[in-house]
């Protein structure tokens, strides 16, 4: 790719090959005009999680659209090695946006926003967060976009998992082991900043499919053992 790295990457759900001309939106366009400050005759990256990416040359730039022909294939498509899901309390916005841009750098395909007893926050701007892990997986040069499922009762989640997936919830003050790393599809669930209540603990110990786990001695934050749960189980 040699100097390519260099040149701005974007998501697009539009097909793409060799030789094909394509038109990017709004957003692209202002994006690539103002903040990259790209011109007419610049190289952009292009992907869309199917096709691989690509080198596009931009061909026409206006005010609200740009014209790009996509010109060499740059890497081929990679197939998904494994789902590894994560389940996690929706969080006030700093704290939310940290943890969803580094869960998808840490490999998350699948992010579950959960209701707790002790949740605070109860609602999701579900576009603004897609927006984010667009923006994550295109900073993170990753070739798929994790998917964002609805919010759900953390109980009502637990009754349609899918039990062929382990998972491995994190719950202080309880008497278990560590995270170890894991290989296949796996979850991740982490409680909200108030914890599990004892209630919600002994009711997930007690699921089959459910493997009650340590992060540590310290309490950490919810994005923190996010982060930290999503270290472990890649290493």
């Amino acid at each position: 790719m040699n100097e390519l790295h260099k040149s701005p990457r974007l998501y697009t759900g539009q097909h793409l090959s060799e030789g094909l001309g394509i038109h990017l939106d709004e957003q692209a366009c202002h994006y690539l005009k103002n903040v990259m400050r790209q011109m007419e005759g610049d190289i952009i990256r292009l992907f869309n999680g199917k096709d691989g990416e690509f080198a596009g040359r931009i061909e026409k730039l206006s005010k609200k659209s740009i014209d790009v022909t996509v010109e060499k294939k740059l890497r081929a498509q990679t197939s998904i090695k494994r789902r590894l899901h994560l389940l996690f309390t929706p969080l006030k916005k700093e704290r939310m946006d940290f943890l969803i841009e580094k869960a998808v750098e840490l490999g998350a395909t699948d992010l579950h926003p959960i209701i707790t007893q002790n949740t605070d926050v109860r609602k999701i701007n579900e576009e603004r967060i897609t927006a984010q892990i667009i923006e994550a997986a295109e900073q993170c040069e990753r070739m798929d976009i994790p998917s964002l499922h609805a919010p759900q009762d953390l109980f009502v989640k637990m009754a349609s998992w899918k039990k062929e997936i382990p998972l491995h919830a994190a719950l202080e003050r309880f008497d278990t082991g560590p995270l170890k790393n894991q290989s296949g599809d796996c979850a991740i669930l982490i409680g909200p900043a108030g914890g599990f209540t004892e209630d919600e603990k002994q009711k997930l110990a007690a699921l089959s499919f459910v493997k009650p786990v340590s992060l540590g001695e310290n309490i950490l934050r919810a994005e923190t053992a996010a982060i930290a749960a999503l270290s472990v189980i890649n290493l």
